[in-house]
């Protein structure tokens, strides 16, 4: 155990010196007080910044942990060769990252607020949406980068997964749902929503702040699909999946690699 909190520290402390994370960080910051000083509602900022999260946070986790864990592969294959187990090796490194971008987001987030005294408790559900994002998509980042060697082709990989999740799904979705209009659509509509986590997380700012236009093109459908207790469950389950199952599969890719 002692092994794992000192890899911990030690990639913490590379975090807090990466330019990137700071820069990550710093855009949230100046996002937040641009749009508090020029909206005129608060309910405004809270759909722009929401929209913002959306899109960066799964963009920025994914592709800036696959760089990460590529640009680091000569230390860790150091470490390997020392009396240290993988999920030591795995896990340290990987909360790393997520705390480092999760901590450049938070205090980048509530920044603006607080220095212009906006501060309002709601901005917690966005938090929550976008901390949910950084982990699974800085998991989906490891993986391209555990199961494809060749750096570019990783880095195509899950820039494509970005992708398809935060623009193609919606489309798919919208697609299905106008062929199949005729047929009571409710349940499937949620299994496919349930299969993105980016519509998961709009499905909950939905709920809470009543936004359609966070759903995308899938909105006006689904918020009438999206009853709280229909919407609740698939926000549980489908979070636990997002987050469990990539973890799983990634420590058990990085254990089998032949390094």
């Amino acid at each position: 155990m002692k092994k794992f909190w000192v890899l911990l520290a030690y990639g913490l402390r590379d975090q807090v010196r990466s330019r990137w994370v700071l820069a990550y960080g710093l855009f949230y910051f100046v996002a937040g007080v641009l749009l508090l000083q020029f909206g005129t509602d608060y309910r405004r900022y809270l759909a722009s910044m929401a929209n913002v999260i959306l899109l960066l946070s799964p963009a920025v986790s994914i592709l800036y942990s696959t760089v990460h864990w590529y640009a680091n592969g000569s230390f860790r294959h150091l470490i390997l060769v020392q009396p240290v187990s993988r999920p030591v090796v795995f896990f340290s490194s990987w909360l790393s990252i997520l705390v480092g971008l999760s901590g450049a987001f938070v205090i980048g987030a509530l920044g603006g607020p607080v220095l212009l005294g906006s501060f309002d408790a709601r901005i917690f559900s966005i938090l929550i949406a976008g901390l949910a994002l950084t982990t699974v998509f800085s998991l989906l980042g490891i993986l391209w980068a555990v199961t494809i060697r060749d750096r570019m082709k990783g880095l195509a990989g899950a820039l494509g997964t970005w992708l398809y999740l935060a623009i193609l799904h919606d489309g798919l979705i919208l697609g299905i749902l106008m062929m199949l209009r005729d047929f009571p659509m409710e349940r499937p509509a949620m299994a496919l929503l349930a299969l993105n986590l980016i519509d998961i997380a709009r499905l909950f700012l939905l709920l809470q702040f009543d936004l359609t236009a966070l759903m995308g093109y899938t909105g006006s459908v689904l918020q009438r699909m999206a009853r709280p207790g229909v919407g609740a469950a698939v926000i549980v389950l489908g979070s636990l999946f997002w987050i469990l199952i990539p973890a799983i599969i990634v420590n058990r890719r990085f254990q089998n690699r032949d390094f």
